[in-house]
């Protein structure tokens, strides 16, 4: 930053100030993707604990905040704005199931879900509970999450039909979330169907996060337009 030479008089300090969320100051359908990623690490590496000083004003800048349109849960309903950031993972009770080109290729009551703010919950699945034989690593993908760390990535393949980056898995995770290491998550919009329980899942808006949205989890939710700097 350069700083303008003029001596200007010290002022009495200013009471801290909060600025908006970043969605709320630039339009986040008008940014990239990479752009939006990028406010979103800006605005954790300066959480509420971070500020920094001038002579006559101290700036402290804020996570984002729930939407003014949140919907308030009923009964055992859980709201994506009352999951943690950093995430949380935590044992699934239900059976979970996952199905590709007819085939099931999932069926377990060992997963976790990870939970965070403004998403709906991603399931892990242990490997021994997946048809391995129809899972084909793709050697050229990666990710990268400020949290769990470098994810791999998995075509499934079924009868010649093939879902393309499909599945993805954190081998070597971060501390935190090493129950999930090796374990794999599917785009609920990449498969025939998903299931928690008896239930149908609905896939999280948009081609990046893979959240699984059921009847007892309520937004909005982040991932689709004008949602990228939640």
């Amino acid at each position: 930053m350069r700083l303008l030479s003029k001596r200007i008089p010290k002022l009495a300090p200013s009471p801290p100030r909060r600025l908006l969320p970043w969605n709320n100051a630039v339009t986040a359908a008008s940014a990239t993707p990479t752009q939006a990623l990028w406010c979103t690490a800006l605005l954790y590496l300066c959480s509420t604990t971070t500020s920094y000083s001038t002579t006559t004003t101290t700036t402290v800048f804020a996570s984002a905040m729930p939407p003014s349109n949140r919907i308030q849960p009923v009964g055992d309903q859980e709201s994506v704005w009352d999951y943690p950031r950093p995430p949380r993972v935590e044992p699934v009770p239900e059976r979970l199931r996952v199905v590709y080109n007819g085939q099931t290729i999932v069926d377990t009551t060992d997963a976790f879900r990870v939970l965070e703010t403004s998403h709906p919950p991603t399931y892990y699945i242990p490997p021994q509970d997946i048809e391995q034989q129809y899972m084909k690593q793709v050697p050229a993908k990666t990710s990268y999450c400020e949290w769990k760390g470098s994810a791999t990535y998995y075509n499934v393949q079924v009868d010649g039909k093939t879902a393309r980056s499909a599945a993805w898995a954190y081998d070597r995770p971060t501390k935190g979330f090493t129950d999930i290491a090796g374990y794999v998550s599917f785009y609920a919009s990449h498969m025939d169907a998903c299931y928690v329980g008896d239930e149908q899942v609905a896939a999280q808006d948009g081609d990046f996060y893979g959240g699984w949205i059921t009847s007892k989890i309520v937004g909005p939710f982040k991932g689709g337009a004008g949602t990228w700097g939640w």
